[in-house]
């Protein structure tokens, strides 16, 4: 009816006069009367065009069409909702009106009519501390929304949605090992869901269990002749691959990640198998519509994912060379050693890692009509495919070259191609990744180092540059014209804007290597990275990085961390 205009969206904050909300209810509320079947579809689209008490009323009707009936979507269906400020505060109130009613007080309003028609309120209780227990972790009360869900948990014992919501609550707490037993509770309940077993799994691998998870995931493998990784499930294995990085497993880790690679290069591969098929069963509109679709592959976020964290083993294999697994980016005794030192025992190393790699020769068995054995991954822990790897910036290189092209607008996946070109000495195509990097408004982990590796590489070419790259360079630095002054120069930048936990972990690392003082670094990281609003894996993973640095420090920033979670587990020790 042309009372709003088509560039507004669906659910987010607008400004809509009174008059206007008052004609786009008036409109709904009459299309809900003449569709009577379709009439909670309608109140939930017209919630996306009102605030006040319009919304309220509206709410307050869907609420109590759906509350009590027990409908475990319905917080989801409302979290699109939460961006807008003044609805917040509403949803809380008439979640809490649904509470009172259930446990046998009063309501008022809208919710008074349609929650007096009930004949019986059993279960109404549950429903109503489960979407509690999800509208308060949602706004960051996590302890009042592990009380609600226990209670909800004390109706029904044995409802899987409850306990899948407290293993969030207790991810979001910091209690990973908590959550992934509370997952795999719910899994061991009904084993023939692939839903619950694989909520189960992500949260092993959150967890650092590994192992435990691929076991998990593998319970629905086709058959034994399968593995995990043939079943191409690109979720797990970047999740996988992040989950074995912080684990300190770079072998596994690049293992993984460049399974998602391969994955997708078989994508590619397999579309020669559909030209005939396409050409005869479909239209050449399909036929042009799947070559487009397989051009656009890379631009797939797994992919962008596997490559990014494919890119941060790589990158650290290649400050250290020649260890190929443990935590090399932390390499106290590499760290600690001469040059001189650093050769042997980096030779030391190598030979220490091919020894372990090498197995005797096994030829597979070819009788006639054999039964199909089960296959056997030859490289479990992905170490001799690491132990293989003679230039880990070569391998980066190619990574790289189609993240330039189909992943612009991914921050992390530019600040990491920027590190590459800078340590291969293209500053032209780094300071446009860097540029690339930040667009979005944003700043990735990774960016701090780039823009040091930038900084040191420009300063010792900066006379030998051509005068067209320079200009280039200029044009684009924007933000990072302190890297053309110096390394120092740019962390002071980044310095001032670093506040969440990863980015000055990040600047931490980037401080480190502009050769800083490794108590400087420590003292700055423990000062200034922030705890409200962290995701508890990147605070353990920055006092992780501070202990290492100073013990005192890490040790002040662990104490932080502890009172800011005290649910966590995470913080309990020194983080290993």
């Amino acid at each position: 009816k042309g009372l709003v205009s088509e560039d507004v969206k669906l659910d987010h904050e607008i400004a809509l006069s009174e008059e206007t909300q008052q004609a786009v209810a008036s409109h709904f509320e009459e299309l809900g009367s003449r569709f009577k079947s379709a009439q909670l579809a309608i109140q939930r689209f017209s919630l996306g065009f009102l605030t006040g008490s319009l919304f309220r009323n509206v709410l307050e009707k869907y609420s109590a069409a759906i509350v009590f009936k027990g409908i475990p979507s319905f917080h989801h269906d409302l979290q699109p909702l939460y961006n807008c400020s003044a609805r917040i505060t509403d949803i809380s109130e008439v979640l809490q009106e649904c509470l009172s009613f259930a446990r046998g007080g009063d309501a008022s309003g809208s919710l008074s009519k349609s929650g007096a028609s009930l004949t019986s309120k059993e279960g109404s209780l549950f429903w109503a501390s489960y979407y509690m227990a999800q509208h308060l972790l949602k706004i960051g009360d996590i302890q009042q929304a592990l009380q609600m869900i226990n209670s909800a948990i004390e109706l029904d014992n044995k409802n899987l949605d409850a306990l899948t919501v407290k293993a969030e609550i207790l991810a979001a707490a910091g209690d990973l090992l908590g959550a992934a037993d509370v997952a795999n509770r719910a899994r061991q309940m009904d084993l023939a869901d692939r839903c619950i077993n694989a909520i189960s799994t992500r949260y092993q691998l959150y967890a650092g269990n590994t192992t435990e998870a691929e076991n998990t995931i593998a319970i629905f493998q086709q058959s034994e002749s399968h593995t995990v990784a043939d079943m191409q499930t690109l979720w797990f294995q970047t999740l996988a691959a992040e989950s074995a990085y912080r684990n300190h497993d770079l072998a596994l880790a690049l293992k993984k990640a460049m399974l998602v690679i391969k994955h997708f290069d078989e994508y590619e591969e397999d579309q020669l198998d559909f030209h005939a098929y396409c050409v005869r069963k479909m239209t050449l509109r399909s036929y042009f519509k799947m070559l487009k679709w397989e051009d656009r592959l890379p631009e797939h976020q797994y992919f962008i994912e596997g490559a990014c964290s494919a890119l941060r083993v790589l990158l650290r294999m290649h400050r250290f060379p020649g260890i190929k697994e443990g935590d090399q980016d932390e390499d106290i005794e590499l760290a600690m050693a001469s040059e001189s030192e650093k050769k042997k025992i980096v030779s030391k190393r190598r030979k220490a890692a091919l020894k372990q790699t090498t197995a005797p020769d096994s030829k597979p068995s070819s009788v006639p009509g054999a039964k199909k054995k089960k296959t056997v991954d030859e490289d479990p822990d992905g170490k001799t495919a690491i132990a293989a790897i003679q230039n880990p910036l070569a391998e980066a290189e190619k990574l790289v070259t189609r993240l330039d092209i189909h992943a612009t607008s991914d921050k992390d996946a530019m600040a990491l191609s920027a590190a590459v070109h800078a340590l291969n000495g293209n500053l032209v195509q780094a300071m446009r990744c860097m540029a690339h990097s930040v667009a979005s408004g944003q700043f990735s982990k990774d960016l701090p180092a780039a823009a040091v590796l930038f900084a040191q590489k420009y300063n010792e070419s900066v006379g030998d540059l051509k005068p067209e790259d320079k200009i280039s360079i200029e044009q684009n630095a924007k933000e990072f014209a302190p890297a053309l002054q110096s390394p120092d120069a740019i962390i002071e930048y980044f310095q001032g804007l670093g506040s969440n936990a990863a980015l000055c972990e990040g600047i931490a690392r980037a401080m480190q290597l502009a050769s800083q003082p490794s108590e400087n670094i420590a003292t700055w990281l423990s000062s200034n990275c922030v705890m409200v609003g962290q995701q508890p894996l990147d605070i353990a993973s920055a006092i992780r990085y501070c202990q290492l640095q100073n013990t005192s420090a890490g040790e002040q920033l662990r104490l932080r961390a502890k009172a800011a979670f005290p649910m966590s587990t995470l913080f309990n020790a020194t983080i290993s």
